[in-house]
């Protein structure tokens, strides 16, 4: 029986027998006689066997940077660095050859020598909190312990409007003497004076960048803003809108921008009579009278009628609320009035047809920056030999709108002088720069988001009583009276009879909600 020992980095064969070895699987290599061994052979205490460890070093510790570099992690197996040696057993005629990890005594684990470390995988020193560091070394765990964070980034805030008013429309009910209440009681129109302090802009907040654990910023996440376009009813000071006329507050979303506006309230006092002409108007119409034969009525808004309604025509964006009886008559809720359906379609190809514009213009003053014109003469050669169409379609706006008298909202009036200085030759050779076509292109487009919005009103019809009539609305129709006789109504959300002895007689309906009887 021989004895096999590892004396420092020679294998030690004590016995006059000679036997067979296997070279290492991996991390080290043995040599024969200044051979490396490659193949089992025999070996006797004449051979001088050398052993090399080729492994990598192997630590007491665990470093591991998680989280997206934002979390450093330490895991400690021993408090001291290890050291890789051979080991050796002897059965039968075999040496089998092993390998052992043991605690090497003269590298004992240092904060300073981990700090190197660490810093050798990019990490700032200063997320590293060394107190626990400190501990982990004194007292290991054997658990993984987290001793290094960045600093996350914080969430701004988006920018959001307070407003000072309420824009829901509600019916003053009048109690009779048998305490019911009367449904033909009037339509109350929250309203604000001139001068009213209405919204408050808040602005958005931006968040803070945060750093992950190699330094490396982290942006924080975007904050949004809120476009206002200018609207001539309300002025902007200091983050608050006050109302610069009287009428009734309104904030319309709209994509990613809001319109707030005042609709103002017009009120007609007396009977509207053929002798005082038709009326139309860009926001609320109240009559306190009746609506006469002949008579026109078309709103932006709501039209609110404190009387009856005879031989006539309503039309309304919004609602439509008569106290009285309608005779021979004819209401429509919920279209777009006469302006608005005259004008979107103009407006939305003139929209278009000008970002077309705008475009090309850069593409062609590019083209001939070197060569000395003004900004106005290459817009009217780029009109006149490509874009002719552009020039038909605002003078046909133009002229469309020259037709209305009165009533066309300020906005359009404004929009009108800046597009007629496209009506002729002259006039465009005036335009000075990109900034100016620009800004005309903004406007057209809030005007366009402006006359979207009239068709998200309600559109309810309200009456006591109709005969002979035709009623259409893209919302409910609200019987208060005696019924409907004869009439032809319209209603895409149902129509109710609100008292008992509302009846429909002989009417032709076209319904798509339910029909309620009391």
């Amino acid at each position: 029986m021989g004895i096999v020992s590892i004396q420092g980095n020679n294998i030690k064969i004590a016995s006059n027998q000679s036997y067979s070895i296997d070279p290492p699987f991996k991390d080290f290599v043995i040599s024969v006689n200044d051979v490396t061994l490659k193949e089992r052979m025999r070996v006797s205490s004449k051979d001088n066997l050398i052993w090399t460890y080729i492994g990598e070093q192997i630590s007491g510790y665990t470093l591991s940077l998680r989280a997206q570099d934002m979390e450093l992690y330490i895991l400690i197996h021993h408090k001291f660095e290890l050291e890789a040696a051979p080991t050796v057993r002897l059965q039968n005629d075999n040496i089998f050859v092993g390998i052992a990890y043991k605690p090497d005594l003269k590298r004992r684990l240092t904060l300073e020598g981990l700090m190197g470390q660490i810093e050798e995988m990019d990490v700032v020193p200063q997320f590293v909190n060394q107190n626990v560091l400190k501990q982990e070394l004194e007292l290991p765990t054997g658990k993984e312990i987290l001793i290094g964070k960045g600093v996350a980034s914080l969430k701004g805030s988006d920018a959001w409007i307070e407003t000072f008013f309420s824009d829901e429309t509600f019916h003053r009910g009048v109690n009779e003497n048998n305490g019911v209440v009367d449904f033909t009681s009037e339509m109350v129109i929250p309203t604000v004076d001139k001068g009213t302090k209405i919204a408050l802009y808040h602005a958005s907040e931006p968040g803070e960048p945060g750093t992950d654990l190699k330094g490396n910023p982290i942006l924080a996440e975007p904050v949004k803003d809120i476009l206002i376009p200018f609207d001539p009813s309300v002025e902007y000071r200091t983050n608050v809108w006050y109302a610069m006329i009287p009428g009734r507050p309104l904030l319309v979303a709209n994509k990613n921008s809001y319109l707030l506006r005042i609709i103002a309230v017009y009120e007609h006092h007396g009977d509207a009579t053929y002798e005082k002409g038709n009326i139309y108007f860009t926001g609320d119409i109240t009559i306190h009278g009746d609506v006469h034969d002949g008579v026109q009525i078309e709103a932006l808004g709501k039209v609110m009628v404190k009387g009856n309604v005879f031989k006539s025509s309503i039309l309304a964006a919004g609602s439509i609320s008569v106290t009285g009886t309608i005779l021979n008559a004819t209401l429509s809720a919920g279209k777009p009035s006469m302006l608005a359906s005259m004008f979107y379609k103009e407006l939305f190809q003139l929209n278009k047809s000008f970002e077309i514009l705008i475009a090309a213009m850069k593409k062609f003053s590019e083209m001939a920056n070197n060569k000395g014109y003004e900004y106005g003469t290459l817009l009217n050669i780029l009109i006149q030999v490509k874009h002719k169409k552009f020039f038909e379609e605002v003078t046909e706006f133009v002229q469309k709108l020259d037709k209305v008298k009165s009533g066309l909202p300020e906005y359009i009036q404004i929009l009108k002088i800046r597009l007629s200085g496209f009506m002729n030759e002259e006039r465009i050779a005036l335009q000075k720069d990109e900034g100016q076509m620009k800004g005309i292109s903004i406007y057209l487009q809030t005007a366009v988001e402006r006359v979207e919005a009239l068709s998200t009103q309600p559109c309810d019809i309200r009456f006591a009583s109709a005969s002979y009539s035709e009623i259409g609305t893209g919302g409910k129709v609200e019987v208060t009276g005696k019924g409907t006789i004869h009439c032809k109504i319209h209603t895409e959300k149902g129509i109710a009879y609100l008292i008992p002895s509302g009846k429909s007689h002989g009417d032709e309906i076209h319904i798509k909600g339910a029909l309620y009887e009391a």
